[in-house]
């Protein structure tokens, strides 16, 4: 894979693009990049469960300061020292690495095959990062009235993903439910706002995928409260056509 047809996680992308700014473009080649992401990314999916791959740049890694931007070798092992975050909390310590070859020492110049360097983040608290991470339950803690659609409800924060799944194979109908949710968060933002804030904000949101029978949909709760889900779930469930519902975290998963 070149880098052009890969995109750099945001929680790496920042410390990378300071990395080749202070030391150099040349300083870590395309290939080390690449296989680095997708090593820590899997490293962190067994420890925690979380995707960095999935999180937005909610988990990230950065140097200690400026003055760390740089790699060490001890032995056969390569270490760039620096924290890992969820948002604002450490949750981790350093990005190691070394080569599958015996004897071999990988710098972050080189140009490197996926499958010859093995990638790993050196310590995680993963307690620290589980409950930093899942804060918000599989239970929702909403009292609901009978829906007319199944709803799932995984692993998830503020930020989330709705996957609809429709009964019939009708784009019209996917389209019409996308404007509800984008209506029933502009509604619910401008009611927060006249009453200055109260029910807290949607920050963001995102239509994913939308194909003839189903609908990704991102959303930045924000500030907002649980009761916006609970006015959603709702929402979709006056329009009677809708099979399924899926919260999660990661709606690529396979």
């Amino acid at each position: 894979m070149i880098m052009s047809e890969f995109k750099t996680y945001l929680g790496l992308k920042n410390f990378i693009d300071t990395y080749r700014m202070v030391n150099g473009e040349k300083s870590i080649s395309d290939s080390f990049i690449i296989s680095m992401c997708k090593g820590l990314d899997e490293d962190f999916y067994k420890k925690t469960g979380i995707r960095m791959s999935k999180s937005k740049g909610k988990v990230n890694f950065g140097p200690f300061n400026i003055s760390e931007l740089r790699y060490i070798i001890d032995g056969y092992i390569g270490t760039f020292n620096g924290n890992i975050g969820i948002e604002a909390l450490i949750v981790g310590y350093d990005i190691k690495w070394r080569s599958k070859q015996e004897g071999k020492i990988i710098y972050p110049q080189d140009e490197i095959e996926e499958s010859e360097v093995e990638f790993w983040f050196d310590r995680v608290f993963e307690k620290t990062a589980k409950e930093k991470w899942f804060k918000i339950p599989p239970k929702l803690g909403i009292n609901l009235k009978p829906l007319s659609y199944q709803l799932n409800v995984e692993s998830f924060t503020e930020h989330f993903y709705l996957v609809i799944t429709f009964k019939v194979h009708n784009e019209q109908l996917v389209k019409e439910v996308e404007k509800l949710l984008n209506e029933k968060i502009e509604r619910w933002n401008e009611l927060s706002s006249v009453k200055d804030g109260k029910y807290g904000y949607v920050h963001d949101r995102e239509t994913h995928k939308l194909m003839p029978n189903l609908l990704i949909f991102y959303i930045d709760g924000g500030s907002s409260s649980i009761v916006f889900l609970k006015l959603v779930f709702e929402a979709l469930s006056d329009t009677q056509y809708i099979e399924k519902v899926t919260i999660t975290s990661y709606p690529d998963e396979d």
